[in-house]
């Protein structure tokens, strides 16, 4: 574990231009991970009461906007 440490010390952390680019870069990618659950989570909540639920409903009972 210490080969891994020292690797990623030597690497990321020992200037700070690098740290600072690692952060932003990992919070892009957990922003982008945990909204996309989110909408997953949120979708399967509501299912049928999202508009594309209610107008798809709508179609098929030929009603217009």
């Amino acid at each position: 574990m210490s080969n891994f440490t020292g690797f990623l010390y030597k690497t990321v952390f020992s200037r700070n231009s690098t740290f600072i680019t690692a952060a932003i870069i990992t919070g892009f990618v957990f922003e982008q991970s945990v909204h996309g659950v989110v909408d997953v989570a949120f979708a399967s909540a509501n299912s049928g009461k999202i508009w594309k639920d209610v107008y798809a409903q709508r179609q098929a009972k030929g009603i217009s906007e």
